[in-house]
């Protein structure tokens, strides 16, 4: 087989495997596609390198468990990635390799090979979380008298009471909530699975309070959390609003003042409270939304650890009680394709940062 009919058959791989495998079969969200897009043109651009070829004259066969190898220490030692990095460009690379042995099966044993090649365990660092009365002092930072300031102590009611990910929070719409008891909110998870997380009344409270004074200020719209404008509330807005309201609570709680906090640190904190209140693994998995019960087991680990004494109940805190067409392929354009999908990925993942944090 010419060199230039193995450099197309690559193409036509990184095509099926990102629009056919990932979006069709796996269901993958922006983010992840955006991810596995700069996994394999890092990937694509260092074999170049390595085998001295350009990216045309490239085949799928160059992609031999040894070429993996070096990738994965170049990635650590020059790069400077993390042990987890590596891991998560080993995964995207281990995927597609998977894809080429379906639609090559002579490609088996060389999929193989970089099957059996090993991640590499993380160093275990403790998990950033909150105590209940710093909870209390997030609760306490917003306005709640203002339209804004209701739709933060609404969003920061929904990351504590469901460990929600942030983009499971961004995607959130009305229409997912159960306003009556049972309370509840349907949140899409990774891979698009569906989870029913329960809501505290005193959540429903907040988000109704909230609807109600969007709806005087004449602010439509089927998304659950909206920026200033009226629009879709984005990641990066979420972000903005949680850093804005960090530097107030830690004006009532200065142990707030050393912590790092994000969206995601309500996650872990509900995560860990409810391990203390003794609720069972299970139920914190499903709660999560953890496709491995290890990931929440890492939470016990992370407590054990801790030696903090438990708490009695995960229960509200104090001041509560005051959600393409196809484009024929052209060589040897491989590495641009990915940086232009990964692009568009976030974008579709995000709203743009430069003016979302006025309008958050």
């Amino acid at each position: 087989m010419k060199k230039t009919e193995n450099s197309i058959l690559l193409g036509t791989l990184l095509e099926k495997f990102f629009h056919h495998y990932l979006v069709g079969q796996k269901g993958a969200s922006a983010n992840t596609i955006a991810s596995y897009s700069v996994s394999l043109r890092l990937l694509l651009t260092f074999a170049c390198e390595r085998l001295g070829v350009k990216i045309d004259a490239l085949t799928i066969q160059d992609l031999h468990a040894e070429v993996i190898l070096d990738f994965l220490d170049h990635l650590e030692k020059t790069r400077g990635n993390s042990r987890q990095s590596r891991n998560q460009r080993l995964a995207a690379i281990r995927s597609f390799m998977r894809l080429a042995a379906i639609e090559d099966p002579t490609l088996v044993a060389q999929c193989t090979r970089i099957s059996q090649i090993p991640s590499k365990k993380p160093p275990q660092r403790p998990i950033d979380s909150l105590e209940e009365h710093e909870v209390t002092a997030f609760l306490e930072a917003p306005d709640r008298s203002t339209l804004l300031g209701s739709r933060d102590y609404a969003m920061l009611l929904l990351l504590y009471n469901t460990g929600a990910r942030v983009q499971e929070l961004v995607d959130a719409r009305i229409a997912s909530v159960r306003w009556q008891a049972p309370h509840q909110i349907t949140l899409l998870g990774k891979g698009n699975k569906e989870r029913a997380v329960p809501l505290w009344p005193e959540t429903i409270q907040a988000l109704q309070v909230y609807l109600q004074k969007r709806d005087e200020e004449g602010q439509g719209g089927d998304h659950l959390l909206l920026n200033a404008r009226g629009e879709k509330l984005s990641r990066f807005g979420i972000n903005h609003i949680v850093n804005k309201l960090h530097e107030q609570a830690a004006e009532k709680s200065p142990g707030l003042k050393g912590k790092k906090v994000s969206p995601h640190t309500f996650r872990h904190t509900t995560a860990l409270h409810l391990i203390r209140s003794g609720s069972a693994i299970s139920v914190v998995k499903e709660w999560l939304g953890h496709a491995d019960i290890n990931t929440t087991h890492h939470y016990i680990e992370i407590d054990m650890k801790m030696k903090e004494q438990a708490l009695k109940a995960c229960a509200v805190p104090s001041t509560a009680t005051k959600k393409l067409r196809k484009k024929p392929w052209r060589q040897p354009d491989l590495l641009q394709w990915l940086e232009n999908l990964g692009r568009a990925s976030k974008l579709c993942a995000a709203n743009s940062p430069q003016t979302d944090a006025s309008a958050a």
